[in-house]
């Protein structure tokens, strides 16, 4: 009963932020003389096709042609043809296929950083994906995609895990969906199956893309849409379709949650006669939401125990006004309970990201520089009954703070300084500077990506007429990294980065040896149709 209460509290929260948030909407501007009615009447251009871009999650794509009766008019090349096939006379009965194709390696010049057991790692992994897109009419569809990937360090295959059922291949997406209008200009629909999920700038649900293996989900959804307000909820089981030895399998976990996405929008009005042009539009973008988790053995420093985890959220990001820069915030608040069998207590844990830029077009490369903040509660004392550890849930694990994955947003405190720019035509940088990485608890320890303690807390006693430390430092060390995506065409993605961290006093606290810095690169080729 008290997870159903929260759930419906959550849901009423939502609901009520969305009421508020539609009720503050301007009221539409009085109407403009005939003429500029006329232009402000004229109909939007029609959607693209082929469109322009591929998807991450390729069943967002919407490849439906234009005009039946020229269905492939626009085609590229080879490869958009086969992206519409209709099956019947009229067209309303059609079906898609599509792939994926991606090649990446990375090496590490140290995994401890110098302690027990170091090496340095050459990692490959290969991955197919493919799937077909099965329209029946305007309002029905089933779509399936299927993945096979392998992955090794130094060739050692990584798959061998023994409570893996599918050593190599599964099924990424399998699901049919539903969507009708249902009035005005609301819009719904629902899903049901396997399909992958994502929210938001993918800090806590992503499909994890840059994941050894992608993150899948079992279950069902629903949404409702009226192009300015979506309200979407799904109750599923996590799913990773091929595992591996630093994929934590929790298929029996139950994920569930309710998202509400809209934009505050501020369109200026030229008068009626004026020749001066209009001032930029303006957008802030909102997405609250709830999540809820429930599962089992999963491991902090101060135990392992079943949880029942709920994250209360806000992402806000958009303009600042018309002053050219730009922010982004994300609040979480975590709360729920812990039961390790023999001991109970309460989760209390939250986090929050900060970012602020601004875009300077009229330079070479058109630069963004940006700052960031980012916090991550951790465990102030492994003996009481209260677990501070922030849960990411499923994000994007590398995007973040280091291809490396080495550090996830629990117990965690960095500043960033970054800088985007557009080296030429479809060349693409992003450098990023963490001048210090710090554990937000001291008591507390370091966790990688892959939900795994990367060290305890406790220092080390190296003996030789050294001072044993009651604590270790919580400086972990600072990072410097960057990367180049260059897209030579819509189908080809070619993307190489390069990472320094330097180890902080931290990791010579905690180990007997020496610590050792970190050099590492990553490249990627990916060919997508």
């Amino acid at each position: 009963m008290r997870v159903l209460r929260a759930i419906l509290t959550a849901a009423a929260a939502v609901l009520v932020a969305a009421t508020f948030i539609e009720a503050q909407e301007p009221a539409p501007p009085p109407a403009a003389p005939a003429e500029t009615q006329a232009v402000e009447a004229a109909p939007a251009p029609p959607r693209p096709w082929p469109p322009p871009y591929y998807a991450d999650r390729r069943f967002e794509e919407n490849w439906q042609p234009l005009d039946w009766n020229e269905p492939h008019r626009g085609a590229r090349d080879i490869f958009d043809p086969i992206k519409a096939i209709k099956l019947n006379d009229s067209g309303s009965v059609w079906i898609g296929f599509g792939g994926q194709q991606r090649g990446r390696m990375a090496r590490q010049s140290t995994v401890f950083y110098g302690g027990n057991g170091d090496f340095e790692p050459v990692m490959w992994t290969w991955r197919t994906r493919a799937h077909a897109d099965l329209h029946l009419g305007e309002k029905f569809r089933v779509f399936g995609e299927g993945i096979y990937s392998h992955t090794s360090i130094d060739q050692f295959r990584l798959g061998t895990f023994p409570e893996a059922p599918n050593l190599n291949g599964d099924m990424l997406n399998a699901f049919a969906e539903f969507a009708t209008p249902i009035a005005g200009s609301w819009r719904g629909g629902a899903w049901g199956g396997r399909r992958e999920l994502q929210m938001g700038h993918e800090r806590v649900l992503s499909p994890g893309n840059w994941l050894l293996n992608r993150h899948t989900f079992d279950g069902a959804g629903a949404w409702i849409d009226n192009g300015r307000l979506k309200i979407e909820g799904f109750v599923t089981r996590p799913h990773i379709p091929v595992p591996d030895m630093f994929s934590r399998r929790d298929d029996e976990t139950v994920f569930s949650g309710l998202i509400f996405t809209t934009a505050l929008v501020d369109r200026p009005t030229v008068p009626a006669g004026s020749d001066a042009p209009a001032a930029r539009e303006t957008r802030i973008n909102l997405q609250p939401y709830v999540l809820h988790v429930k599962r089992e053995d999963f491991t902090f420093v101060q135990h392992t125990a079943d949880e029942d985890r709920f994250t209360f959220g806000l992402l806000a990001y958009g303009d600042v006004g018309r002053t050219g820069f730009d922010f982004e915030y994300e609040g979480m608040y975590q709360y729920g309970r812990y039961n390790t069998g023999f001991d109970k207590g309460m989760i209390h844990a939250h986090s929050t990201t900060l970012e602020l830029g601004y875009r300077l077009p009229r330079l070479p490369f058109m630069p963004r520089p940006i700052l960031s903040f980012n916090y991550a509660s951790g465990d102030d004392d492994q003996n009481d009954s209260r677990l501070g550890t922030f849960d990411p849930l499923y994000p994007l694990a590398y995007a973040f703070f280091g291809f490396h994955a080495a550090f996830d947003r629990k117990n965690f405190v960095t500043p960033g300084l970054h800088l985007d720019a557009v080296l030429r035509r479809n060349v693409y940088l992003r450098a990023n500077y963490f001048p210090a990485f710090w554990r937000a608890e001291v008591n507390d320890g370091v966790y990688n990506t892959f939900n795994q303690i990367v060290r305890r807390p406790e220092p080390q006693s190296k003996g030789r007429g050294f001072v044993d430390l009651q604590q270790a430092s919580r400086n972990l060390g600072n990072q410097f990294d960057f990367g180049v995506a260059w897209l030579p065409t819509h189908h080809l993605l070619i993307y190489g980065t390069y990472l320094r961290f330097n180890a902080g006093q931290f990791f010579e606290d905690t180990q007997t040896a020496p610590r050792d810095n970190m050099n590492g690169v990553m490249i990627l080729t990916q060919f997508t149709f």
